[in-house]
């Protein structure tokens, strides 16, 4: 019950500071990062990448 009401606490936090949840998910890349054996994937949301792919087939058709 405690921990459920932590984690409602900490979703609440979050969803009124967004960029807190951004901060965290680049601290963990770093502490994740200092390991030699592991394989980080970085996800890039499609509402970024899909302007830059458009872009970039825009311009491979008009060459």
């Amino acid at each position: 019950m405690q921990a459920s009401e932590k984690l409602l606490q900490a979703a609440q936090t979050l969803s009124t500071q967004p960029e807190a949840m951004q901060l965290r998910y680049l601290q963990t890349l770093t502490s994740i990062a200092g390991d030699k054996s592991s394989t980080i994937v970085f996800p890039v949301p499609t509402d970024i990448i899909g302007p830059i792919i458009n872009a970039l087939n825009r311009k491979s058709g008009a060459e």
